[in-house]
């Protein structure tokens, strides 16, 4: 059972030979499978997760491969749910599940982004940060916009592109709330679909 997110893991190939004089050395390999995991336990976002992959390696150094499939991802900031995927490989170190986010290739409607990064443990303090870097070049500011605006039209429609800087503390509140973004966005040919507006400007 995993905790954040909430939800099954079943996993299945092999452990060993047990290394005796270095555990954390010990080789593992095997696939899982991570179903109906509830996002709505990490606070602020909400969405039914599912996972499929491999892994290989010593246990403090365990590589995955895998992709997720998230047909109802949402953040808690008034937006809608998106239909979001992604492709991603990972080092796992199995004796403090420290995460080392290698490559995440992600797309929802008609947006696509890359990324890399950690999600770590910090020493005295419960929980785990977050810290990631985002290049999106190939992106749609309506996509953006329908994540943090509860609207079926979006007030703007144009090309996007973004480098950014992510960092989620492990602190007791919602995403959206500690969220520090640093980073820079362009928009080309950007219209506001609203008609009256657009000639005003």
């Amino acid at each position: 059972t995993n905790p954040v997110p909430k939800g099954e893991i079943e996993t299945s190939g092999t452990f060993g030979p047990w290394n005796v004089a270095h555990p954390a050395r010990t080789p593992i390999t095997g696939k899982y499978v991570f179903e109906k995991a509830d996002l709505g336990t990490i606070e602020g976002l909400a969405g039914v997760l599912s996972s499929t992959g491999g892994f290989h390696g010593p246990l403090n150094r365990i590589q995955v491969q895998g992709t997720t499939d998230t047909p109802n991802f949402q953040v808690d900031a008034g937006g809608l749910p998106v239909p979001l995927k992604t492709r991603f490989t990972a080092i796992v170190d199995g004796s403090d599940g420290d995460t080392y986010l290698t490559q995440v290739d992600a797309s929802f409607l008609d947006t696509s982004m890359t990324a890399h990064g950690k999600v770590v443990g910090l020493e005295g303090i419960r929980g785990r940060q977050v810290e990631v870097d985002v290049n999106m070049q190939n992106g749609r500011i309506e996509d953006l916009l329908r994540l943090a605006v509860h609207s079926e039209k979006p007030i703007l429609r144009g090309a996007a592109r973004l480098q950014a800087r992510l960092v989620i503390p492990p602190e007791k509140r919602k995403v959206i709330d500690k969220l520090q973004l640093r980073g820079e966005f362009v928009l080309s040919q950007a219209m506001f679909t609203d008609a009256g507006v657009q000639t005003k400007l």
